[in-house]
């Protein structure tokens, strides 16, 4: 802290002159104990530089926090977290070696980069209900680790997240899981028994060996995970926030029912806004798109308006009926959207691919599915692996998008629709509301492509294999008639099965919030159309 800058002492600590920021501890003071009274919005990078305290309580009024705020802080035992903070930074406990006790936030989604690194005093990671992602390195060099369960949101593992775990003996890994770094438990010598639910179709746990395996299209499955011969263990029970009303929550094996007033809030709607949106051209809809894009944002009650006028409510939802049919204006909206917005026709529906043609089509691209086709020439053409789905479908479309922003790992959008409709030539195409509907979350997510398809031949078992491999990492939206989980047909339950798109009533509300902000998150949403 500058010595120029206004300060008022208080408490044992440093504050800014209008007490909102707490930029110190006043070592000329004993009267700091670790809680910090309620009040400041913020605390400095370097607040607790150099400091012995051994106990940190922030408090609620503290929405975010700086990395590394924590960092070698060598004397540091517990420390107690605003309860309502949303995002944790990379490297906040980095090198904490005495830390054995963390009060997490109620809710997160991510474990960031790095953030408990070095944490060798920790015996038990305080992972969270609707974890999804575990950054590089953030659990890593946790000595006193001996088994980790993680929660069953959680689908991502990152590199080196748990590497160095010396004493990891056991793993409990989610349902949901479909991302695992080869690296993930680099380092981490004794892990000797490794679980995870025969619902994930990805990876399994041998008979044989012990050992986590992903499976493979191209050949040998591939180890993940390898455990050293001893007797069976049993797990720690970990608790992942004690203050759950419900426990069964925190069950590994999750046998969902469906509930009928579980509905699909994502109901697809477009006002007279979005339509002129969409019947602009595509250099004045992007300017429109940069100024809309700024108001993004989403609360944790407002699932609805996620998609704000795109979306309707229950009471318009239940005023719907079979006979709706396609305006004069929306058949308009229609054919200019395919007009303005793909470089793609739609593909006939008379163009279905029968068994004999699947066989030949999958035979053709055999020797180059494992190459990408994409060039220095010609950075966006479609890789071998999309292609053979696009040919294998009944209906395909692409859009071309054009992203504001820094468009995240994955940006391509693949929209299933388990129905389509005739435009006014009497070709089946795809309802505007739900082309409105995949173009908005690509403006959100500064996605760079939108394939939308229908017709998957899922009494194929050939293209169903090659289907999950494919899918399962990429973002899927799929479109549907059913207004919940308890109505949807056959083809559509298949489907988020094959997709892992999970229809439970928390997973699907979490996915409606996180698509309506920008982030690095898989896709796997269900939105239900209206033709």
């Amino acid at each position: 802290m500058s010595m120029a800058e206004s300060h008022v002492k208080k408490d044992g600590l440093i504050y800014s002159e209008d007490l909102t920021v707490v930029r110190g501890i006043d070592s000329s003071s004993q009267e700091f104990t670790g809680k910090i009274p309620y009040g400041p919005l913020e605390i400095s990078e370097d607040a607790f530089s150099g400091s012995n305290i051994k106990s940190i309580s922030i408090p609620d009024s503290v929405k975010e926090l700086p990395p590394c705020l924590f960092e070698n802080l060598y004397d540091l035992e517990s420390v107690k977290l605003p309860a309502q903070i949303k995002e944790l930074p990379p490297y906040l406990f980095s090198g904490c070696k005495n830390l054995d006790k963390v009060e997490m936030p109620e809710r997160l989604t991510n474990f960031a980069e790095g953030l408990f690194y070095g944490c060798s005093s920790l015996k038990e990671i305080p992972f969270r209900i609707g974890l999804q992602e575990i950054g590089e390195s953030a659990c890593a060099a946790c000595s006193s680790v001996t088994s980790i369960a993680l929660p069953s949101s959680v689908t991502r593992i990152k590199t080196g997240a748990f590497a160095a775990c010396k004493s990891l003996q056991a793993i409990v890994l989610s349902s949901k899981l479909y991302e695992l770094a080869d690296d993930a438990f680099a380092d981490c010598d004794n892990i000797r028994s490794v679980r995870i639910d025969a619902d994930n179709h990805l990876f399994y746990v041998s008979e044989k060996d012990g050992c986590l395996y992903e499976k493979s299209l191209e050949g040998q499955d591939k180890l993940k995970i390898k455990i050293v011969k001893s007797e069976n263990i049993d797990l720690m029970d970990q608790d992942f926030d004690e203050n759950a009303e419900n426990q069964d929550d925190l069950d590994f094996v999750i046998n969902e029912e469906f509930e009928e007033d579980d509905t699909f809030s994502s109901e697809i709607q477009v006002n007279p806004e979005e339509s002129d949106i969409i019947e602009e051209n595509t250099e004045l809809q992007n300017d429109n798109i940069d100024k809309k894009r700024e108001d993004v944002s989403m609360e944790e009650n407002s699932v609805d308006e996620m998609f704000n006028d795109i979306m309707s409510d229950q009471k318009e939802r239940e005023t719907v009926t079979d006979d709706v049919g396609l305006s004069d204006k929306e058949s308009q909206v229609l054919s200019e959207t395919m007009q303005v917005m793909s470089d793609s026709p739609v593909a006939s529906g008379a163009g279905a691919v029968s068994q004999d043609e699947l066989e030949k089509l999958f035979a053709s691209h055999e020797a180059e599915a494992t190459k990408d086709n994409k060039t220095e020439e010609d950075p966006n053409a479609i890789d071998s692996k999309t292609q053979i789905l696009l040919d294998s479908v009944e209906i395909s479309k692409i859009i071309e998008c054009n992203p504001s922003g820094p468009s995240p790992d994955d940006a391509d959008l693949f929209v299933i629709a388990e129905k389509t409709i005739k435009d006014e030539n009497g070709n089946d195409t795809f309802s505007p509301k739900l082309l409105a509907c995949a173009q908005k979350i690509a403006r959100i997510q500064d996605l760079k492509r939108i394939f939308m398809i229908s017709g998957l031949p899922l009494d194929n078992a050939e293209f169903m294999q090659f289907y999950f491999h494919f899918i399962n990492k990429r973002n899927v939206v799929l479109a549907t008639s059913a207004a919940s989980p308890s109505e949807l047909s056959d083809y559509c339950k298949e489907i988020c099965e094959q997709s892992r798109i999970s229809l439970s009533k928390e997973d699907l509300k979490d996915q409606r919030q996180s698509v309506g902000i920008k982030n690095n998150y898989l896709i796997k949403l269900v939105v239900k159309d209206i033709y």
